[in-house]
């Protein structure tokens, strides 16, 4: 026993390591990939999961993909969520209060891309925007700067009415299209209602296209005369837009 003892004592500290290769299942005693769970439990103890069944399944698989909805990702794909068919990705919403602003979100990644709520003054464009190392932008690539908008003419000519036909002392609901060129790409708010004939024309939030494009207005009340007939419609710079002719005429 003395001599055991000493032996022991003599002896350096061995170590043994083994490592354990296999794959983690949560809720599943069946994982078919590295991580997988089955959110509903529902999967079968053998075999791949039904594709029913997968809806609910969340997969990384040997060769680093993600699946949501599919135990079996397209190996081209870092995430693949193409089996769901009535779920969208929710990114995050933020409120940003510049074109530039790096302190909502410090550390800004380029290519980061966010929905922006438009609802600070700063910057009032809403919707998704990345940010391409100096400047938050939109999906086309188009500055978010706040710009005065500004279109070189109207085109009233080709104004349109739809519906197309209006009788006098009828209610009457539509939107009223006026093409112009020259927009610079600035955003623009929603107008006052011009009267014009009994209708209220309300020109709609939007954003100027970088060269031609369209103003849409609403209109609605009750007209002073039936169509065919000739209406003019003030537009001024009270619209924000700084356009140059005074009216557009609705087409006999």
């Amino acid at each position: 026993m003395k001599a055991n003892s000493l032996l022991s004592m003599m002896l350096p500290p061995l170590l043994c390591a083994s490592y354990v290769y296999g794959q983690v299942g949560v809720n599943t005693r069946n994982p078919v990939g590295v991580f997988h769970v089955d959110g509903k439990k529902d999967n079968n103890t053998t075999g791949i999961p039904t594709l029913q069944q997968q809806l609910n399944d969340f997969i990384i698989t040997a060769s680093g993909s993600v699946g949501i909805g599919t135990v079996n990702p397209d190996t081209s794909a870092a995430l693949d969520m193409s089996s769901i068919k009535n779920k969208g990705i929710l990114i995050p919403i933020i409120t940003l209060t510049s074109n530039t602003d790096q302190t909502t979100i410090p550390l800004t990644k380029t290519g980061l891309l966010i929905y922006n709520t438009g609802t600070d003054a700063g910057l009032p464009t809403a919707g998704y925007l990345f940010w391409n190392g100096t400047e938050w932008r939109r999906l086309d690539n188009t500055s978010t700067a706040i710009l005065t908008p500004v279109i070189s003419g109207l085109n009233c000519s080709s104004a349109s009415l739809s519906p197309g036909t209006f009788t006098a002392g009828t209610a009457y609901t539509g939107t009223f299209i006026v093409p112009y060129t020259g927009g610079n790409g600035a955003a623009y708010p929603s107008a006052a209602p011009v009267a014009a004939s009994g209708l209220n024309f309300t020109l709609q939030a939007g954003t100027l296209s970088l060269g031609d494009g369209q103003l849409v207005y609403t209109v609605s009340g009750t007209p002073t005369a039936s169509s065919p007939s000739t209406i003019s419609v003030p537009i001024t710079s009270g619209d924000r837009t700084a356009l140059r002719q005074p009216e557009a005429r609705l087409p006999r």
